[in-house]
């Protein structure tokens, strides 16, 4: 089981919308972890969340050398939902930006 510390979801779905309607919760997340030794950041894009962060936290994974430099565990703290794999790749390279990384120390109140 994957433990969350904070969770922001943009794009939720709509109240009246039936699962197989709502193209959010099968399309494509953008999402942050930190991990709880170093305190560092990695931000990625995902269409199965749960899975990907199984990978980042498995050290016999070679998929995710990133996570696997630098110490762990990693814990999600931001995740956001989006429709299509460009618009999550869009979103992905804002928060990979200077202006992107500022927001999310802001949300997340880290100094």
């Amino acid at each position: 089981m994957v433990e969350r510390v904070r969770l922001w979801r943009i794009n939720p779905p709509e109240a009246d919308s039936s699962p197989a309607e709502d193209t959010v919760a099968k399309g494509f997340r953008v999402y942050v972890i930190r991990s709880q030794t170093t305190g560092a950041f990695y931000i990625g894009q995902t269409s199965d969340l749960e899975s990907r962060l199984r990978q980042h936290n498995d050290p016999k994974n070679k998929r995710s050398l990133h996570t696997k430099r630098r110490r762990g565990p990693w814990l999600l703290v931001h995740e956001e939902a989006f429709g299509s794999r460009p618009e999550a790749m869009a979103r992905e390279k804002f928060l990979k930006s200077g202006q992107g990384r500022l927001w999310l120390r802001k949300i997340l109140g880290v100094k």
